[in-house]
């Protein structure tokens, strides 16, 4: 059984996945650009990007190889250029970035 790991990017200007196996190799990835104009280029909704994020990985996890199994996904990273999002109580993010 091999191990996979997932890294996921948050950007200016987009949101990036890549999968990749134990010795680093890529096996899947995948992006999705932000449409920006001037409200949009001051603040972003994190919403939008978990969304973004969330269709990124379901599109990667329904196209995988037959010999590559999500189960044996190991570990996920996360990087953002906007900071730390505090998720509220009532199930959504407090505040945009």
């Amino acid at each position: 059984m091999s191990k996979y790991f997932v890294g996921i990017d948050v950007g200016t200007q987009g949101a990036r996945v890549v999968m990749v196996d134990e010795q680093g190799v890529g096996v899947a990835s995948g992006s999705r650009q932000f449409v920006l104009d001037d409200r949009f280029r001051e603040e972003q909704s994190p919403d939008l990007w978990w969304r973004f994020c969330k269709g990124i990985m379901d599109n990667i996890f329904a196209n995988l190889p037959a010999n590559i199994d999500k189960r044996d996904l190991v570990a996920m990273s996360v990087t953002s250029t906007s900071g730390p999002q505090e998720w509220s109580s009532i199930g959504q993010f407090a505040a945009n970035a």
